[in-house]
């Protein structure tokens, strides 16, 4: 888990904020990110979270509906499903 995405993010959204697009997973920092404070953090500002799941979803689960998000893009890319695989 990264949890120190979630306190950068506290000190530049406010009530001007409309979405917060983050990844679920970064192969960069090599963590999970914290969706679900960055969910509650948004919601307390009143913006959207889209979340690019794209990384997580072909290896491990994903529970859409637990993560909160407004919006999620996935890719089956890397999961044996695309045409071909």
């Amino acid at each position: 888990m990264c949890p120190y995405v979630a306190e950068e993010l506290r000190s530049i959204v406010n009530a001007k904020t409309v979405l917060i697009a983050m990844a679920h997973v970064s192969n960069v920092l090599g963590c999970e990110l914290p969706v679900g404070e960055v969910v509650k953090l948004a919601r307390e500002h009143g913006a959207k979270v889209l979340l690019d799941a794209c990384q997580s979803v072909p290896h491990m689960p994903v529970d859409v509906q637990a993560l909160g998000v407004d919006w999620i893009v996935a890719s089956v890319r890397g999961s044996g499903l695309e045409e071909g695989g």
